[in-house]
């Protein structure tokens, strides 16, 4: 019978700067449930947490008191890597049997099943609109499938010896942006899989990338040259690096606002950066090998999985503003006042934003 343990977890909180994020709320460590390194954690929309790891189980922990994981879901082969869909209600998961499955949640019926690569995908995405779910795989392409129809629909070029480590889709869903592990990131217009941009320079090994909410840029985890770094999208041009030491950074997520990123890694820490500056104003650690990582997007819950199988869930009460800035003067002001001065910056981009 499977048995869970919560505890509070032992976590190091070091500001660096500002609170801005304000992780300051409840703290647990949910573990027991599974044996092997998480590859997915999200919190669903009736707040209860979802865990998926490399044992193949899809398990729930109970919201309230309980937290009792209940498995919902045995994959057919070693999960490497899942997601759930934006609407809370479906789940896709790459596994080691060389396919990609879509599950619904609450029925626990398998959707579909998505194959092609050569021998798996590592990663899974779903569009915006939850209509599309594309995986990467050992062959250096990305394929896209309409879950409605469950047709491909698009397959980028590939890449040999560039395996696929980590996907995104762009906030309007028609670009997607690849992850490849001989230093290189590819992005791709979706439809007629036309090649938008390819950055190389300075690159080491990627293991996952991220659009900001207003599709204007694009970070990139390196967990060798243990940065994290940004590029602009419109330019095509690098905009700088978020460096710290023992970091290794393997995954990487914006905040819902697009003003801050979240990097977690090898080391067991969770580091905070403020986009603007480029520079870290807090960090956690005590996590284990941090292999899955979620924030939502009003900050009120992060979510770390590690290698030992554990969940760390922190929880706030009081949700910040999510809206990103995505206004044309909005980019104007970000561009000519942020090199300079990220403070004023910041003013200047509220005060246009409350317009």
């Amino acid at each position: 019978m499977m048995t869970s343990m919560l505890v509070l977890s032992l976590l190091v909180m070091a500001d660096v700067g500002e609170d801005t994020f304000g992780l300051k709320g409840e703290r647990r460590l949910l573990a027991g449930g599974h044996s092997k390194l998480v590859r997915c954690v999200c919190r669903l929309p009736d707040g209860r947490i979802l865990s998926a790891a490399a044992d193949r189980k899809v398990l729930l922990w109970g919201a309230k008191k309980s937290w009792k994981p209940q498995e919902i879901i045995t994959a057919p082969g070693e999960i490497l890597h899942g997601v759930v869909s934006p609407e809370g209600k479906r789940l896709a998961v790459a596994c080691g049997d060389g396919n990609a499955y879509v599950y619904e949640l609450n029925s626990r019926k398998l959707l579909g099943w998505y194959s092609g690569h050569k021998q798996c995908p590592y990663c899974v995405a779903f569009s915006p609109d939850g209509n599309r779910l594309a995986s990467g795989g050992d062959d250096g392409t990305a394929r896209v499938w309409d879950l409605a129809t469950g047709k491909l629909v698009a397959v980028t070029e590939p890449h040999a010896g560039q395996t696929v480590l980590g996907l995104a889709f762009s906030p309007d869903g028609n670009q997607l942006a690849l992850a490849h592990l001989r230093s290189m990131i590819t992005v791709w217009e979706v439809s007629g899989s036309r090649l938008v941009h390819t950055f190389r320079d300075n690159i080491s090994q990627l293991s996952a990338v991220a659009f900001d909410p207003c599709g204007r840029y694009l970070a990139g985890a390196e967990p060798y040259a243990s940065l994290a770094s940004l590029w602009d999208l419109q330019f095509g041009a690098p905009l700088g690096t978020m460096q710290a030491r023992n970091q290794s950074p393997q995954q990487i997520v914006f905040t819902g606002d697009g003003r801050h990123l979240i990097t977690a890694g090898n080391y067991g820490t969770v580091h905070f950066w403020e986009v603007l500056s480029r520079k870290e104003y807090r960090r956690l650690s005590g996590f284990g090998v941090v292999s899955a990582l979620w924030a939502s997007a009003d900050g009120t819950s992060l979510i770390t999985g590690n290698e030992r199988g554990e969940v760390h869930v922190w929880t706030r009460h009081v949700k910040r503003n999510a809206t990103p800035l995505c206004d044309t003067a909005l980019t104007a002001a970000w561009r000519n006042l942020g090199s300079e001065d990220p403070v004023r910056a910041w003013v200047a981009l509220d005060a246009l934003a409350a317009r």
